[in-house]
């Protein structure tokens, strides 16, 4: 599993903030966690629900599997390019869209639907 600090290096690396084998510097990596931890309970408005009770810190394992970790950094690296004054090319704009598409695939949480009795016959 990757770490927090896996996924920021990751997306600082597809801005081109980082090079190859370069890690982020510590005000950097405070920065880009507090973005990161933003991004994260936001993802609840957008109905995928990590089951996250608290923020993360750097080492922190992040809680989804292995196959969505690129969706998390894609969708990360779009939050992060503002602050990095980067733009987003077209695919990076667009990985970004589908990662929050497969995100909610695996994590989605529907609503709980009721119904008034007095609207049921029987």
């Amino acid at each position: 599993m990757a770490t927090a600090r896996d996924v920021i290096s990751g997306a600082l690396k597809r801005l081109q903030v980082l090079a190859a084998g370069e890690t982020a510097a510590s005000e950097d990596a405070s920065d880009a966690l507090w973005v990161f931890n933003r991004m994260l309970s936001g993802l609840k408005h957008e109905g995928v629900d990590l089951n996250i009770t608290a923020d993360l810190a750097l080492n922190d394992t992040v809680p989804v599997n292995l196959e969505d970790l690129e969706a998390v950094e894609a969708i990360l690296t779009a939050k992060l390019a503002d602050s990095y004054e980067k733009s987003l090319s077209p695919v990076q704009a667009l990985l970004a869209d589908d990662g929050v598409k497969v995100l909610q695939a695996a994590y989605g949480s529907l609503p709980v639907l009721s119904v008034d009795p007095a609207l049921i016959r029987i």
